[in-house]
């Protein structure tokens, strides 16, 4: 193997430990604010799911089959919003919108769930 296929395939073995590592966690990341869960793409925020409209937080483990009480709309219209590869997520139950199921991948899962949920809990004290 030549000089340039070696640096090739160090490259290339470089990128691949990079991204299983840290997937694009560099590029999209997940951030619990004020007044919701944010979507944080390039250093900026895009979008917030409130937590008005969160219903529960939950861990859920890769492959998870737990589709009790799913309707075919479900199925369909859940989204996966994930940018680190990890087999621990949350996953959103919104009470409203297109998306009932909404799973995220957070860099600490249980933390990110159970600061979730105490948010929930202190709106609906609230109101």
């Amino acid at each position: 193997m030549t000089v340039h296929g070696i640096l090739i395939l160090a490259g290339a073995v470089g990128f691949l430990a990079y991204f299983f590592i840290f997937g694009i966690s560099h590029f999209k990341d997940f951030r619990i604010d004020e007044d919701g869960i944010a979507i944080i793409v390039f250093g900026g925020r895009s979008t917030v799911f409130e937590y008005e409209n969160i219903e529960s937080a939950r861990i859920t483990q890769w492959p998870s089959f737990d589709y009790e009480g799913w309707g075919l709309r479900d199925v369909f219209t859940s989204r996966y919003i994930g940018c680190r590869p990890t087999l621990t997520t949350v996953r959103l139950t919104m009470k409203k919108g297109f998306s009932r199921y909404i799973t995220i991948t957070p860099a600490n899962p249980v933390v990110f769930a159970e600061e979730v949920n105490r948010r929930i809990k202190a709106l609906d004290h609230h109101s």
